[in-house]
């Protein structure tokens, strides 16, 4: 994601997510013995510095903005050649290293750059997956991003529908629990589903969207690695669905980022 070498081609930032607008590389050891060191702020690569160990030709993929400018570490301009589709070939001496940007010069600073919470989350919007389409929420500061469950009733599109699929993770514990069906005919119904806490393991017929590699607490990062879940609760497809209420609940908890009905097949 960060750096890649492969085909005699070294490759700047590329596989980053939209949502990662700041990322800092360091001494990144590449195929021909280099080392690699890139700074991309607000979405934007900033600046890229490449030290030779070798003494071999440099091609590099620098997804920099615009031509950039490169001067070796001397002052002087180096030697470049454009390969075409964003490759660059520089000529560097052994213990060499070149400096590559566009417009003026960056403040050369390389610092650990600050995890935003939820970074490994998908992006904000319709969220696909093995033929169902989910609104995922957006998670910045201050939005509201899922659901605990205390009792709110969800008036959904009319229709006849056999499954319901809930996607969240419960906290402090498994959540087994059940929804309240209404139909339009004035009947409801008790549907019992069961989703995951969010640092455990699916069970059977529950799907794991994902999982992240860490969570964010209020003393930090911690390594924890959580998981989004999807699970089913099956509705009557003869009648009109009118509205799901969801359990009260207070530990364990139920969080609800998203859910999306499924008719029959």
């Amino acid at each position: 994601m960060l750096c890649q070498s492969w085909g005699g081609i070294v490759r700047i930032f590329p596989a980053i997510p939209s949502t990662w607008s700041d990322v800092a590389l360091h001494d990144f050891r590449t195929q021909g013995a280099f080392l690699v060191s890139a700074v991309r702020q607000a979405g934007t690569t900033r600046f890229i510095r490449v030290r030779s160990l070798a003494g071999e030709p440099l091609r590099i993929k620098h997804g920099l903005p615009g031509k950039p400018v490169a001067v070796l570490d001397n002052g002087r301009p180096a030697h470049v050649k454009d390969l075409g589709d964003g490759i660059l070939e520089i000529t560097l001496g052994r213990n060499s290293e070149v400096l590559l940007y566009t417009g003026a010069r960056p403040k050369l600073t390389i610092a650990p750059v600050k995890a935003e919470p939820a970074e490994e989350l998908p992006a904000a919007g319709p969220l696909a997956y093995e033929g169902l389409t989910f609104a995922f929420p957006a998670y910045a500061d201050g939005a509201k991003n899922n659901v605990t469950a205390k009792g709110q009733t969800i008036t959904v599109p009319p229709g006849t529908y056999a499954k319901a699929r809930l996607l969240g993770a419960a906290s402090s514990g498994v959540v087994s629990v059940t929804l309240i069906a209404t139909y339009t005919d004035g009947s409801a119904a008790e549907v019992p589903f069961s989703m995951p806490d969010w640092g455990g393991q699916a069970g059977a017929g529950i799907t794991e969207l994902l999982r992240c590699t860490h969570r964010h607490g209020r003393a930090g990062q911690n390594a924890l690695k959580v998981g989004l879940f999807i699970v089913q609760a099956v509705l009557d497809p003869a009648k009109e669905l009118r509205s799901l209420t969801l359990p009260t609940l207070t530990k364990p908890q139920l969080h609800l980022f998203a859910l999306s009905l499924a008719g029959r097949r």
